[in-house]
């Protein structure tokens, strides 16, 4: 949740004040003409977690 805080701010100080940024839960089911998403896995810890178990794109070497 830390990077959508930094993400509001940085757009707000390029006065993009009309962009939306939070998780995907704040979205889930709402329409909006454009969605811009990010799947990046930040900490390490949980990056192994999710190969570990074979979770989502992250099992996915491509």
């Amino acid at each position: 949740m830390e990077m959508v805080y930094k993400i509001r701010e940085h757009l707000r100080n390029k006065n993009f004040d009309g962009v939306e940024v939070g998780t995907t839960e704040t979205f889930q089911g709402r329409e909006k003409r454009v969605i811009i998403i990010s799947t990046v896995r930040a900490q390490q810890d949980l990056l192994l977690y999710d190969k570990k178990y074979n979770l989502g794109f992250v099992s996915n070497e491509r």
